[in-house]
């Protein structure tokens, strides 16, 4: 990796590396972000709507790049590559208790955020019905 980065977020798609800075105070600078592939041994920078709309914490499932973001009762957003923007998942924000998460894993099709206190949530993504369920 060619540059430092002051705290980081991470992901591995598709067999690669995804490696973003997040924004950071003051929000002048904007996050940095590159993908290594291992295949090629070679990092190469992110596109700009990725690492713009990577806000908080991710997890993938079923191929889909998703974010929890650090941002209040905000909801699910998924990275649709052909149009390297972020869409808003269907379905309902986190619960509130959740706050701002620190830690985003999944199994299968649900997704587990674990949040401020310790608080938990569970949800899960259905392909053939692309929305957010919260349990």
């Amino acid at each position: 990796m060619g540059m430092n980065m002051r705290s980081y977020d991470a992901a591995v798609l598709n067999g690669k590396l995804f490696v973003t800075e997040g924004w950071s105070w003051p929000f002048y600078v904007f996050p940095r972000g590159q993908i290594y592939d291992p295949r090629t041994n070679h990092w190469e920078n992110m596109a700009d709507g990725l690492r713009e709309g990577w806000t908080g914490s991710s997890v993938v499932v079923y191929g889909h790049l998703f974010v929890v973001t650090e941002h209040g009762r905000m909801k699910l957003k998924v990275y649709c590559l052909d149009t390297d923007s972020w869409e808003t998942v269907e379905g309902p924000p986190l619960p509130e208790q959740i706050c701002k998460p620190f830690s985003v894993n999944a199994c299968d099709c649900r997704i587990y955020v674990v949040g401020q206190n310790l608080h938990c949530c569970c949800g899960s993504y259905l392909e053939t019905e692309p929305r957010w369920l919260l349990r």
